[in-house]
């Protein structure tokens, strides 16, 4: 190779020492990669697990808003819609229709065929109404079979129209009376009240009065 024997050691010096450095400088580069791959899975659980619980928080909160039997929005989680709707309508941005409905005789159905079929049929005139709805349009099962709808765009002008469609559609829809059969169906209507906010208004409650007034003067 043309190295003298006695500097044959000096070369063997310098490659373990090169050898050495690169040791140490791959170790390093491992423990590095390791730990950066340790830090990434921890930030990735992180957010996955912050992810998850907004989810399931997300989740339990819309669960806890919905009535259990009919799926809208129940009466606590209205307010809070109606609130909002105040202070947009205060602020002249939006007046929406405050539309109040009940199911005519409800208690006729649940004493002719029991509370299950009533609780078939409460299910079934959501679920029509519902299919007639607009995303920007709310439904909340104020108590019993009445229900509340807080509709934007729908004026004193197109109301009767609105309302009519309303009832055309459960009126027309047969009803089963168990869960098991379609035999013997039947009819059930409701009775329609609406109202909007007004000027004079101080509380919300002011004009769910009017629309409640309005129900009742339909029903009779």
């Amino acid at each position: 190779m043309g190295i003298h024997l006695p500097d044959i050691q000096t070369y063997i010096n310098i490659a373990e020492k090169t050898s050495g450095r690169l040791n140490t400088l791959v170790l390093t580069i491992a423990v590095v990669s390791l730990l950066l791959l340790f830090l990434a899975g921890l930030i990735v659980l992180s957010v996955l697990e912050k992810w998850y619980m907004q989810r399931a928080g997300r989740s339990m909160r819309e669960e806890s808003n919905k009535d259990p039997l009919t799926g809208t929005f129940n009466r606590r989680i209205s307010e809070v819609y109606l609130n909002e709707a105040f202070k947009r309508f205060q602020l002249s941005l939006s007046n929406p229709a405050l539309v109040f409905f009940d199911i005519d005789n409800f208690k006729k159905v649940n004493d002719t065929w029991g509370h299950e079929t009533g609780d078939i049929v409460l299910k079934a005139v959501t679920d029509q109404i519902a299919q007639t709805l607009r995303s920007t349009d709310h439904l909340f099962r104020w108590g019993g079979e009445e229900f509340l709808l807080i509709a934007d765009g729908i004026n004193p002008e197109n109301a009767l129209n609105f309302a009519a469609k309303l009832n055309q559609v459960i009126a027309q829809h047969l009803f089963p009376v168990n869960a098991d059969s379609h035999e013997n169906p039947i009819n059930v209507t409701i009775s329609i009240g609406i109202s909007w906010f007004d000027v004079s208004d101080q509380r919300v409650e002011t004009a769910l009065n009017r629309a409640d007034q309005a129900l009742y003067r339909a029903k009779s």
